[in-house]
């Protein structure tokens, strides 16, 4: 287990890094901290690389989502014996009961999944809570991509197309009502049609799952996304800041998109440097040997 999790910290590192030290000059500048807070600052971000703030821990959050990687981790640690030890019992009955349980115990207690980081009862974590949660629902994903796996025929993959398709239309069209009347009543419905729609692409039988078979793609995709993900919270949060210190305002709608492109030219230059630096270590370890 601790060797998953240390290649899991790993790779995320070098991107986290590098965008917590660009965060840490953005925010004293935008918000004209003085040398005590930056230094105070200074001090709470080193805790950033501990992952300690799920379980209680002061940090600076510079890239505003280390309680995700912290919680993402505390999830790997409790799950991940499990599923070594009893993968079947997990896949068919942990997994299913566990995450129904626990999405319904966040939508009872906060309206919605997108809850914020706090303590239910003073003693669970909702960062936790929703990491756990959402790797079990991952784990359904999973089994129902394998049973789908089984389909052959060429009706079913034209039928399985039009399914992933709609789920995703549908998940698209939930999340915009969501953000344009500010509710988010039904969030449950959003997981659910992700996971019919993730079930169907990951199982290959479809158009978009045949699109995406190719793991390299995936892999690709996957590497970009976590360094978008790593990136863009300080520069989307802090838009009236950043433009009032330009001295250039436009209407709000404009400077959060123009922020949204600056995060992720920014995210692209990242991952050309951590590509870049990962391809040149790969070089060093193979003259070695």
């Amino acid at each position: 287990m601790w060797t998953y999790l240390v290649r899991r910290v790993k790779s995320i590192f070098p991107a986290l890094f590098i965008a917590s030290v660009i965060s840490y000059f953005l925010l004293c500048w935008a918000h004209d901290y003085d040398s005590f807070n930056r230094i105070q600052l200074f001090r709470y971000a080193i805790n950033d690389f501990f992952y300690l703030q799920s379980i209680g821990y002061p940090v600076a959050s510079l890239t505003g989502i280390i309680w995700y990687l912290s919680s993402m981790f505390v999830a790997i640690i409790v799950l991940y014996p499990i599923i070594r030890k009893y993968r079947y019992v997990y896949l068919y009955y942990i997994a299913p009961v566990l995450s129904v349980l626990l999405y319904g115990l966040l939508i009872k207690v906060y309206g919605t999944l997108d809850c914020p980081a706090n303590y239910i009862f003073d003693v669970f974590n909702t960062g936790n809570i929703r990491a756990l949660s959402g790797m079990m629902a991952g784990a359904l994903v999973y089994s129902f991509s394998g049973k789908l796996k089984k389909s052959t025929s060429e009706r079913s993959s034209v039928l399985l197309t039009i399914v992933e398709v709609a789920s995703y239309i549908a998940s698209i069209l939930l999340i915009h009502i969501r953000e344009s009347e500010n509710c988010s009543i039904f969030d449950e419905q959003v997981v659910v049609l992700f996971i019919i729609g993730l079930s169907v692409t990951l199982s290959g039988k479809s158009l978009l799952g045949k699109i995406f078979k190719d793991n390299s793609i995936c892999r690709l995709l996957g590497a970009l996304s976590s360094v978008i993900f790593v990136v863009h919270f300080p520069w989307v949060q802090n838009t009236d800041k950043i433009f009032e210190h330009i001295g250039v305002r436009y209407d709000p709608v404009c400077e959060k998109y123009i922020a949204i492109l600056i995060s992720l030219v920014l995210s692209c230059i990242i991952f050309a440097v951590c590509k870049c630096f990962s391809g040149r270590k790969a070089l060093k370890t193979a003259d070695k040997a």
